[in-house]
Formats: C-alpha cells, sequence, structure tokens
C-alpha cells in the first residue's frame, strides 16, 4: 500500500469538504460545535487506515476544516484561536436514530437522522445583519443575529446618551425567512410506537423544500435555547440541508423465500397458506383474514381509489382487536388508534399550541400513514363529529384544513381497518346494522367490505378454538407455526403490492354481470340502491386477489373469489345474492327504516311538546308505541340515541328539551 505524506492526506480530506455538501455543514458550525465524521463513507475509510493513529486522523480533520473556514472568512477572523473548541467526533453510523439524541452527547452537534414532518408553523422573516443607530446622538454599530436568530440588545456608548437603545436601521437590515416545523421520528424507528417529537427551525430556500407529510432524512445542529432564568431550555435542531428520504421500511423478499413461494404456487392450497400466516394464534377467520391481505396489497393504482377499506362489526371478545394489532407487523407503513381517545385532529389535521406559545397545522395519523393503513379500533365509540373527516379520506385520498390562517391539504392515500361493538353489548340480528352500531350511514357506504362476528356458540367449533388456545399456552412454536414468518409475509406483500395486473375482457364481462345481478336484487327493495361504489369495489378486490396468487394478469378465477367473498359476507347479515331473492340492504345497512322511525319520532315529539318546547319520556314512549311497526324498546333506542349526540337536554325530572 501506497504510503501518503501528511500534506496528501489533508489535500483529500480538503477535496470532500470542498463539496457544496460539507461546506454548507462547515459554515453551520459554532466554534464550541461538534463535527461528524462517519469513517465508514467514502473517501474516508482509506484516509482513515492511512494514518498510524485516530488523533493524527482528527487533527488533520480539524486543519482542513480550519482551512475551507478561512477561505470563507478571510483574514477577518483568527479561526484556529475562535474555533479552538471546535470538537471532532467520529463515528462509524452517522444516522442516529431521534429517540438516541440527548444534550450531554450532541449539544452542538451536527447529527443527522430520518424522520417525517408532521407540523408547520407559518413562514415569517428575521434579520441576519443590520446597523444600529442611537436616535440621539446618530452613533452607528454593526449588529448580528445570534444563534437564536435575534440581534441581541445594544446600548449607546456615548456617555451623554446615558445608555439609550440602540434602534435598527430598516433601511440596512438584511432578512431571510425561518419557519418552524415539528419532526416527528419514523414510526418503525420508533421505541414502543412513541415517536420523539421535536422543534426545529428551517430557514431559506430549505423552506421551499420542506412540507408537511414529508419523510426526509435531515442534518441540522442539535442546540438548547439557553432561559438563564428557569435554568430549563427548550431543544431545536437547526436543519442545515433536508434529503428526501425513500421509502426504506419495505421488507426485502430474500431468493430463499422467493423460491419457497414459487414452489407452493404450484399447489391447490398456496392462498390457504399465505393466509393462515397471518395472526395464526388466532383461530379460524381464514376469509376475514384473506380480506386483510386484499387490503395490504390494494387494488390498481389509476383514476379511481386502490384502497380497500373494511368493518369489522360484532361482540365484544371475538379478537377483532388483534386482527388490527396483528396488521402492524405485516405492512409496512401501519398506524394503529383506539377511538374512544381519539379525536378528529388526531385522525387528520389540527391547530395545536405548543408549550412555547406557536400554533401549528399538524398532521393526524391519516396522512402520516399514507399508502399505508390504518387501523382505528373501537370506532363506535367516537364522536360522530370526529368521524366526519374520514369522509374525505376513504373516498378523495386527501385531507385537508382551513382554519386560523392555515389553508391545508394533505395526501391521505391511506387503508381503513376499523372495528366496532355493538351499542347495546351484543350484536341484535332482528335490527339493521345501522342501529346496532355507532356509525353514520355515509361513513358505512364507504368501506368495501363490512364483517359480521358474532359469539354463537357451536360446540365443535367452541371445542377446536379452547384447544387451539390452551396449546399457544402448552407449545407457543409449535401452535403458531405457519407458511411464512411475519417478516416474510411482509415482505411477500410488499413484493406483490408493486403488481399491476391487467383486467381482461373476460373478466370485464364477469364483473359486469355480477353487477348487473345486484342491481336487479335491489331494484325493487326500498333500500338504497348497489351502485358505482359497489361495482369499484369488485374491480379493486379482482386486481388484490391477483396481486395476492402473484400473477400480472386478472382471471375469471379472481372475480369469482371475490363473488364467493362478498356473498359470505351478506350472507352473515340474511342476505343473499342468489337470483330469486331479494336483495334487502335495508338490512345491512338500514337507511331507509331508520329514516321513517326518524320522521315518526320527530313528528310525535312535535306533538307532544308545550308551550315551552318540553317533552316528558315517558309520554313519548307511549305515543310512539301507538304507531306501526314501533315497539317501547324502538322508542328508548331513539330517544337514547338523541340524548347521546346531545340533539335533546334535560330540563328537569323526566321533561326534555330539543337543543
Amino acid at each position: 500500500m501506497m504510503a501518503f505524506t501528511t500534506s496528501a492526506l489533508q489535500d483529500r480530506i480538503y477535496d470532500e469538504f470542498s463539496k457544496p455538501k460539507w461546506t454548507n455543514i462547515i459554515d453551520a458550525l459554532r466554534p464550541n460545535g461538534n463535527l461528524i465524521v462517519n469513517i465508514l463513507k467514502e473517501p474516508f475509510p482509506d484516509i482513515y487506515i492511512e494514518h498510524s493513529e485516530k488523533q493524527d486522523f482528527v487533527e488533520n480533520v480539524r486543519l482542513v476544516v480550519y482551512r475551507v473556514l478561512e477561505e470563507r472568512f478571510g483574514k477577518s477572523m483568527n479561526i484556529p484561536q475562535a474555533f479552538a473548541r471546535l470538537k471532532i467526533s467520529l463515528t462509524s453510523d452517522h444516522h442516529i436514530p431521534m429517540h438516541m439524541l440527548n444534550a450531554t452527547d450532541h449539544e452542538g452537534a451536527i447529527v443527522t437522522f430520518d424522520c417525517e414532518i408532521i407540523a408547520s408553523e407559518s413562514t415569517k422573516s428575521y434579520i441576519k445583519k443590520c446597523i444600529l443607530a442611537c436616535p440621539l446622538c446618530g452613533r452607528t454599530i454593526e449588529g448580528k443575529c445570534d444563534v437564536d436568530k435575534k440581534i441581541p440588545p445594544a446600548s449607546c456608548p456615548n456617555s451623554s446618551c446615558r445608555g439609550h437603545r440602540l434602534e435598527v436601521q430598516r433601511q440596512t437590515a438584511e432578512t431571510e425567512n425561518i419557519k418552524s416545523v415539528l419532526l416527528s421520528e419514523l414510526l418503525a424507528n420508533s421505541k414502543k410506537n412513541s415517536p420523539v417529537v421535536i422543534e426545529s427551525l428551517v430557514t431559506g430556500d430549505l423552506i421551499r423544500e420542506v412540507f408537511i407529510g414529508q419523510k426526509k432524512r435531515i442534518t441540522g445542529i442539535y442546540r438548547s435555547i439557553f432561559d438563564l432564568k428557569e435554568n430549563i431550555n427548550d431543544l431545536v435542531i437547526d436543519i442545515i440541508s433536508a434529503e428526501n428520504l425513500e421509502r426504506t421500511e419495505e421488507a426485502q423478499l430474500s431468493e430463499e423465500t422467493m423460491k419457497k413461494i414459487k414452489d407452493a404456487m404450484k399447489e391447490p392450497d398456496f392462498l390457504e397458506k399465505i393466509t393462515h400466516s397471518y395472526a395464526p394464534h388466532i383461530y379460524g377467520y381464514e376469509i376475514q383474514k384473506k380480506s386483510i391481505l386484499l387490503q395490504a396489497v390494494k387494488g390498481n393504482n389509476g383514476i379511481k381509489r386502490a384502497n380497500i377499506h373494511i368493518l369489522f362489526v360484532g361482540d365484544p371478545s371475538v379478537a377483532k382487536s388483534e386482527l388490527l394489532i396483528w396488521n402492524k407487523k405485516v405492512v409496512d407503513i401501519a398506524g394503529y388508534i383506539s377511538g374512544k381517545g381519539t379525536t378528529e385532529k388526531g385522525i387528520t389535521i389540527g391547530i395545536v399550541k405548543e408549550d412555547n406559545g406557536k400554533t401549528y397545522a399538524r398532521a393526524g395519523l391519516a396522512p402520516q400513514c399514507n399508502k399505508g393503513v390504518l387501523a382505528i379500533d373501537e370506532m363506535g365509540q367516537m364522536n360522530v363529529l370526529n368521524l366526519s373527516g374520514l369522509h374525505e379520506v376513504m373516498e378523495q385520498r386527501q385531507c385537508s384544513i382551513s382554519k386560523a390562517g392555515h389553508n391545508l391539504t394533505l395526501e391521505a392515500d391511506t387503508s381503513i381497518l376499523g372495528a366496532a361493538n355493538p351499542k347495546y353489548g351484543k350484536y341484535d340480528s332482528e335490527e339493521t346494522l345501522l342501529e346496532n352500531i355507532n356509525l353514520p350511514a355515509p361513513l358505512l357506504s364507504r368501506f368495501d367490505l363490512v364483517w359480521l362476528i358474532k359469539d354463537d356458540i357451536v360446540e365443535s367449533e367452541d371445542q377446536k378454538k379452547a384447544e387451539h388456545i390452551i396449546s399457544t399456552y402448552i407449545n407457543p412454536e409449535e401452535a403458531t407455526k405457519c407458511f411464512l414468518t411475519p417478516f416474510e409475509l411482509s415482505a411477500y406483500l410488499s413484493h406483490v403490492r408493486k403488481l399491476e395486473p391487467k383486467i381482461t375482457e373476460a373478466v370485464r364481462d364477469k364483473i359486469l354481470k355480477i353487477y348487473r345481478q345486484m342491481r336487479i336484487l335491489s331494484r325493487d327493495s326500498t333500500s338504497i340502491a348497489i351502485g358505482t361504489r359497489q361495482l369499484e369495489a369488485l374491480v379493486r378486490l379482482s386486481a388484490a386477489h391477483a396481486k395476492l396468487m402473484f400473477r400480472n394478469e386478472v382471471i375469471v378465477d379472481d372475480v369469482t373469489a371475490v363473488q364467493d367473498i362478498l356473498k359470505d359476507m351478506y350472507g352473515r347479515f340474511g342476505i343473499s345474492l342468489e337470483v330469486g331473492t331479494e336483495f334487502n340492504q335495508t338490512k345491512f345497512i338500514g337507511v331507509s327504516k331508520n329514516e321513517s322511525r326518524e320522521q315518526t319520532a320527530n313528528r310525535v315529539w312535535k306533538n307532544l311538546s308545550d308551550g315551552e318546547g318540553l317533552v316528558k319520556d315517558i309520554h313519548f314512549y307511549k305515543m310512539m308505541e301507538k304507531e306501526d311497526g314501533v315497539t317501547e324498546d324502538d322508542a328508548k333506542k331513539i330517544f337514547g340515541r338523541w340524548e347521546q349526540n346531545c340533539e335533546i337536554k334535560l330540563v328537569r325530572d323526566h321533561f326534555y328539551k330539543k337543543t
């Protein structure tokens, strides 16, 4: 190996440090800052090896930094003296997880990490430098902003002015744009699904490159904003550069796994093996698990949405939540929230006020899970107003806000996987879906699949389920043994998601035939007619099924498989899709039935209202019983819903008034 002189080694370091990436970093260095050099990144490995001691390499890096700074500042500053406390740190892993950042190790250091922009303050400006003048004697001095982007207050040195404060001469001020943004650690990199959030400052031209919802690789200075009064400081990152971050979360399919999958594709039970690999610790639910995998790979991208939305409805303790939570193990970009403690702001966009008094437009989980899946548990516990933001997300694939000076639209191409329990504890088959759960009809209509899961007592199935649960305690590895591990399943789904299977004429005719049949069955019904949403769902699900089967073309078998899924789904609600039977979607959604009862209830309320608009609850129940097809229980449910939605309020004992 050729030996290099010290001068030659410094020249090689200088060649690297002369590149724009490094000059921007060196320009941002503070005299007591910390420059981190990754010795495993080219060209440093060879240069580092040429040095006999680590300290020699550090010293040469320091001298080169001085050389670059002297070229930038000229002879106006004694660089070695000014930057004598500059720290040079060597690392072999330059990208630091955000949860590892701390003041002890990184105060004043230039750090690089991956994050997502989740909130943004409006753009402002600050003074970089200006002329400060005394209004009494006219004496002037040059003022420069400090590290906190503030001009330190200065007093006139002239004794006759008695320390009068100097004022900024506006015509001499050099200003630059500045914006405060919030950086959130990527969910995939966070500890225990609790991402770290740090405020940061972005200035100059970088403002036009940093927007909410983007994933970025940030290089910046980690520092404290000193508060000598309380000695408890806020943390901030001064952004130096922001590179677009490609999605690196996707698991890669190894050659060994690919071979295993291709061999299994020759077997007729290939899809059953894939399906069983999802949440193997949960007994049964094969068709529901298959639908979740269809959602994970989505339909074909195009003008219409490719997202598949799924809702699980049913009795408590039937593993709905576990099916949702397990989704995070196999979907690259996934989030999970429980509806009871969630507001619309947490799902879409909200205006939030931080401890420092600043207001931000902050992205919720839907835009953060863009191109992925958001699981929302306990949707029935959410306020109807908090669910309204999902309408735009589920159909338009975006969320928007126009409030308090913030006009913002974010991409939210996110699939929704929801779960809801019945309002009264157990699902009542005599009532419609809408009357069983606390979700509005327009939202329900956006779900491609709605699965009813009831805790029916079937002795043979109960025995198998119990044996499976016991085996997960006794021999968990054997009980949960499956074709693909969670990592392999995630890699497989990531791989096939990129396919865009073409729809043939035969498939087109098959889909249209099924659609015509569904339209005919619903033609004479008083319920909501089958429309284009159901047609689009057929197309999406068929394309997703072809992807799961590793096909580049949708075939008739894919459409038939989707038809079987729909038959099973509707059959759980007592609805048949076979020709010759009525397609009664009223029983499925329940809109028409609910609206007629609502109109009846409003008419009864109006007739019972006294001069003050008061109605006694007992009188309301009795009058409703006299209406055709309405029982006292029906009246109490309507009354209870009104009270829960704050449509009526209690004025005095048993007397209510509409709000």
